[in-house]
């Protein structure tokens, strides 16, 4: 480990065939803080870019968002590191830099919890409609089920360490994004949101780009958004 690595916050990048942006999105954070990139299965030269570049990287071959996020958190667990906040930052360039530092900002003024970057007032066309639509639908559902107004539905987002072990993560797929958010809701945890800029995405979108890929992520999404409210104890 770099000496020089600061462990208050550590960043996962979970990434697949990004090897046309993952340089430009580490070189782009805009702290020194410690990076592990996940790579999920890369049949391109991803990990050989990550390497070169000296970061932290780990291997998860099956495919899944859940399994590259949950074989992070092993690492970080595993080695008893030990940080204040997790952030997940997409390995496809659409962060900006700005939506980091102000994210990070945002949850060191607030309680324990999860915050997360809301794409909705974003002045590019970096969400195809059915995207924005999706989030209008979950965002709408988190609302009537746990009396909870979000706006997105981001991957962008910054959580306190304990807050992450404590709501125990299972999702290894599409699901992840709305475990994550109404596990901390029933656990009593502070969630929130702040406007951040969405860039276009280099390549073609894990999910978004394609409409099937796009219909098993909305049943995955919809399936936690219930399950939970049914549930008396998480």
């Amino acid at each position: 480990m770099d000496n020089d690595e600061n462990l208050e916050i550590i960043i996962l990048i979970p990434a697949l065939n990004e090897e046309e942006i993952i340089e430009k999105t580490i070189n782009e954070i805009p702290i020194n803080n410690k990076i592990i990139v996940i790579d999920n299965g890369s049949t391109d030269n991803t990990a050989k870019i990550v390497n070169k570049l000296g970061k932290h990287l780990i291997y998860e071959e099956k495919k899944g968002y859940g399994y590259a996020c949950l074989a992070g958190i092993n690492y970080i667990t595993s080695s008893n590191l030990q940080p204040k906040y997790i952030l997940f930052v997409d390995a496809d360039g659409t962060n900006h830099p700005n939506g980091i530092i102000n994210i990070i900002e945002q949850i060191r003024n607030s309680p324990t919890g999860l915050i997360m970057g809301s794409r909705m007032h974003t002045n590019t066309n970096s969400m195809p409609k059915h995207a924005r639509f999706a989030n209008y639908f979950f965002t709408r559902l988190i609302h009537l089920l746990y009396k909870v107004k979000l706006e997105d539905m981001g991957s962008l987002r910054i959580i306190d360490y304990q807050a992450l072990i404590d709501i125990d993560m299972q999702d290894t797929g599409y699901g992840w994004a709305a475990e994550m958010i109404v596990k901390i809701i029933r656990k009593g945890y502070f969630i929130g949101e702040i406007n951040v800029e969405q860039r276009p995405r280099i390549g073609k979108s894990k999910i978004s780009g394609s409409f099937i890929t796009s219909i098993k992520a909305a049943i995955a999404l919809t399936y936690y958004i219930l399950k939970y409210s049914f549930k008396r104890n998480i």
